[in-house]
């Protein structure tokens, strides 16, 4: 439990454990500078040693939600915000990359920033590989149907490099809508509002 919780900071909506055994849990609604810039908090196994990864880009962070989203592996931590916003544009979406130790390597960002993409809101690291949803990147399709449009997931390697853009072939799918990472180096993609709630796979 963190020690200077309050319960609309949504601590536990995202959870990790390390393979050196440092547990991470997000805070997306973490009140900083900024009104749910968000944080995440790291303990270790035994429930001590409390300390909190707070936005880097806390001051101009309002409603990023980082924390909605973390993963870990290979001494990684990968954390979403997306509800980052670009200028006047909201929920366009970060991620950030961190050691388990606590050192900030770097930040991502979608290769055109646009207004309710929700990159970050599911990130995947292993297997060399960092994966990134945004279910609301493209077009929006039938607002009825897809108020969230199409989505697309991106593939970096361990240096925040893109390798690879994966869009869906249905409009309005939510294509991103949750990712995962095995440790053999395949993933899968979900794309929740197919209308048989598809589930990819990759190599």
């Amino acid at each position: 439990v963190a020690s200077d919780r309050d319960e609309q900071w949504d601590l536990g909506q995202s959870v990790a454990i390390s393979d050196d055994d440092k547990v991470f849990a997000g805070a997306p609604g973490y009140d900083g500078t900024s009104a749910a810039c968000g944080a995440v908090y790291t303990y270790n196994i035994n429930g001590t040693g409390e300390q909190k990864i707070v936005n880097p880009d806390d001051g101009n962070a309002i409603a990023a939600y980082f924390g909605w989203s973390i993963d870990t592996a290979d001494g990684l931590i990968i954390i979403g915000a997306p509800g980052t916003r670009n200028g006047s544009d909201r929920n366009c979406g970060a991620v950030y990359l961190y050691q388990t130790n606590g050192t900030y390597l770097g930040k991502m960002q979608a290769p055109t920033i646009a207004n309710n993409s929700y990159y970050g809101a599911s990130v995947s690291i292993g297997s060399g590989r960092i994966i990134v949803g945004a279910h609301g990147k493209g077009d929006f399709g039938d607002p009825a149907i897809a108020p969230f449009g199409n989505g697309s997931v991106y593939v970096y390697d361990y240096n925040r490099n893109l390798k690879q853009t994966l869009r869906p072939s249905t409009s309005g799918s939510r294509y991103g809508y949750s990712v995962s990472m095995s440790n053999t180096g395949k993933f899968v993609v979900t794309a929740y509002f197919e209308p048989n709630k598809s589930i990819y796979l990759y190599d």
